[in-house]
């Protein structure tokens, strides 16, 4: 049986159009049970390969996890930039959310 450490935050964010051109904004949040990974070496090389970059690296459930983009831990809001399903989890390899001031 696996013991999480943390609750996180996943966050849908959604765009809907209307007929006249307008647009709205929604988000749709669910906390999580996760694990924290700290950052290892596989996980940074996997991302730099990708052409991302690494900050964090979590652990959820599967059923939990539905392609949410972002991700909230410690008040801080993350990207997922990748996941990988390994059947009952899906490990989220996290980086730091861009302010969009």
């Amino acid at each position: 049986m696996t013991r999480f450490s943390k609750v996180v935050t996943l966050v849908r964010e959604t765009v809907s159009y209307e007929d006249d051109g307008s647009y709205a904004e929604s988000e749709e949040r669910r906390d999580v049970f996760a694990n924290i990974y700290s950052k290892g070496s596989y996980a940074v090389a996997q991302a730099r390969a990708n052409g991302l970059r690494a900050d964090s690296e979590i652990q959820v459930r599967s059923c939990d996890y539905d392609g949410q983009q972002v991700a909230i831990m410690d008040g801080s809001a993350h990207d997922v930039e990748s996941s990988t399903d390994h059947g009952e989890f899906v490990r989220l390899v996290l980086r730091k959310r861009l302010s969009h001031d």
